[in-house]
């Protein structure tokens, strides 16, 4: 009977449970920008030794990272107009890791203004007068 027990308990349990797998993490925050406005549609990218990870915030202005490998990366958030943000981030397994980024307005480019004084003759003074109609 105990045998039978033990085998039934055996088969309950998740085959997850007796693997060996690997510890992550997952590191999630929220872009906004100046004003604490959260950012829709701007580009994160968690750059690592192992690779990258790409991802879009939502709504909310929010992004989230799952089975990020133990590991130092750079969270980098880019969006047209607003330029981007970056920061390091340490992924130690089993932890959240929250970090909120704010993109800055980004202004490119160079103007360039020239002028050229205009010539004036101060010799050749030329007044007149064009007179339509009937004067009174």
């Amino acid at each position: 009977m105990k045998r039978f027990l033990v085998a039934a308990l055996l088969l309950l349990l998740p085959a997850g449970a007796l693997a060996d797998a690997p510890e992550t993490a997952t590191i999630s925050g929220q872009i906004v920008d100046p004003g604490g406005s959260p950012l829709p549609g701007v580009s994160v990218t968690l750059s690592g030794e192992r690779g990258d990870k790409f991802g879009i915030t939502d709504d909310n202005g929010a992004y989230r990272f799952l089975g990020v490998a133990p590991g130092d990366y750079t969270l980098t958030a880019t969006l047209e107009g607003l330029g981007d943000a970056a920061a390091e981030v340490r992924a130690v397994a089993g932890d959240r890791t929250s970090l909120d980024l704010t993109l800055q307005a980004a202004i490119e480019g160079e103007v360039t203004v020239t002028g050229e004084t205009p010539m004036v003759d101060k010799f050749n003074v030329t007044a007149g007068t064009t007179v339509a109609g009937e004067i009174r």
